[in-house]
């Protein structure tokens, strides 16, 4: 393995299929790629099967906290 190209998509403002497919994420999918997606349920159906993800938060008494999980494919 070589090195890994991390890019950031920000899903927040994608209101169509059109803008969506014109990002060409399948190409951005594979190694050496790891696209890290704000708002990523803006684009559920575009992402793979099998997709971690990182939540960063708060907790109340102020401690940052962060938090790996997979998720499972969606049932459609």
């Amino acid at each position: 393995r070589g090195p890994i190209t991390l890019l950031h998509l920000d899903a927040y403002r994608l209101d169509t299929a059109r803008q969506v497919e014109d990002l060409l994420l399948d190409e951005f999918m594979v190694s050496p790629w790891c696209l890290a997606v704000e708002w990523p349920d803006k684009i559920a159906s575009w992402l793979p099967d099998r997709t971690l993800h990182l939540d960063l938060g708060i907790a109340p008494d102020e401690r940052h906290t962060i938090r790996l999980r997979e998720l499972s494919p969606v049932a459609g």
